[in-house]
């Protein structure tokens, strides 16, 4: 067994004057030598070599680009400058790609692989360019929850991405604010159908050589953005007694307001008919961060005008979840809003149009502001 080579040094480069070419790299394995031409090279290197990690091993080469820039190798021409192969056998592994995050790629999940044979002639062969197949829904979901994850991700680290004034988290905002039904492409989704590994065989159908080239993207296989253990958040445990206070989008605004002490909660629901109504506040028992809200009571309700909504109360559940909250921080709760489920309808009410919402500019959570 050859000792695994590690170091750019040790890979034998052909940079002869006048038999390379300065946007190739030259490659050598055990029993042959090749050339990857037409490398568009990055602003961080000053040649093509300097983009890319490699390995060699035994008959084996292994690239890894050394930046996201870096150049994909499909389309690219190969030629064979030692060794007699007359077949090259491609296999394209691809993956859905997410690419919204900044500086970051991530497959989401649905791996696949599709083969492609060509014939070298005249010691030369172009590595055909990959093209896009086709997604089906599964694929279309995972995209969705990666998606969704992301975006949660902002909310609850919002201090790394800016704050919350920041285009992140009023993407973020944006996202989580629509239903999944809405996304009908992985377009919407910022993400695309893109092969993360390329494995060349170098075959000689006449003899028993053989030659590898394993080309594999600098792509994340598994979700991990600013989680709470890679970032310097303060690990926020907040009591019952934290948020026992009056909430709001604006506390200059005295018509809406989110009162809270102990398991009760006082809110504003419903502007056109000035409704209020009263709530239960209980921890949700998945998370002792959390705390869930519960439909009581009317608290008060106008009729003045009879083409908007009222409340009956008998037709409101009183055991499905109307929203979720949480601390930002302790001067700040993130209202998460569901809306009321009527039993005689089997629907949810007062959704887009709950007060805070419509005063939070259509988005979904909701930051309150403490007012006392």
């Amino acid at each position: 067994m050859r000792t695994l080579i590690t170091t750019l040094l040790l890979i034998s480069l052909i940079a002869c004057k006048g038999q390379s070419n300065e946007d190739a790299i030259y490659l050598t394995a055990d029993k042959y030598k090749i050339s990857i031409e037409n490398i568009n090279s990055t602003e961080n290197s000053s040649n093509p070599l300097q983009d890319y990690k490699i390995n060699v091993f035994n008959d084996k080469i292994d690239i890894e680009p050394s930046y996201l820039e870096s150049d994909n190798l499909d389309g690219k021409l190969v030629n064979i400058v030692k060794g007699n192969f007359n077949q090259a056998k491609i296999k394209y592994e691809y993956d859905g790609i997410f690419y919204g995050a900044d500086k970051l790629k991530i497959t989401i999940g649905e791996k696949r692989d599709t083969v492609i044979t060509v014939p070298i002639n005249n010691n030369s062969f172009k590595i055909p360019e990959f093209t896009a197949k086709n997604y089906n829904n599964k694929m279309l979901e995972k995209a969705y929850v990666l998606n969704k994850a992301y975006y949660n991700d902002i909310l609850s680290n919002a201090d790394q991405y800016g704050g919350m004034k920041s285009d992140e988290y009023k993407n973020a905002l944006a996202f989580l604010n629509k239903k999944q039904a809405e996304f009908k492409n992985l377009e919407q989704l910022s993400t695309e159908v893109n092969y993360t590994k390329l494995d060349i065989e170098l075959i000689n159908t006449k003899s028993n050589l053989k030659g590898e080239i394993i080309y594999k993207k600098k792509i994340n296989d598994e979700f991990s953005f600013k989680t709470k253990e890679n970032t310097k958040k303060e690990n926020f445990n907040f009591s019952k007694s934290d948020i026992d206070n009056s909430w709001s989008v604006n506390c200059d605004n005295g018509l809406t307001e989110f009162d809270i002490t102990g398991n009760k909660a006082y809110l504003s629901l419903y502007s056109d008919n000035a409704i209020y109504i009263n709530a239960r506040v209980e921890q949700n028992v998945k998370s002792e961060n959390e705390y869930l809200i519960y439909f009581d009571s009317t608290g008060s309700q106008e009729k003045y005008y009879a083409d908007k909504k009222n409340i009956v109360d008998e037709e409101i559940s009183k055991t499905e979840i109307i929203g979720k909250i949480s601390l930002n921080n302790k001067d700040e709760l993130i209202l998460k809003w569901i809306g009321l489920y009527n039993l005689k309808t089997k629907s949810l009410e007062f959704v887009s149009d709950f007060v805070m919402i419509k005063e939070n500019g259509g988005a979904n959570p909701i930051i309150l502001k403490k007012c006392k």
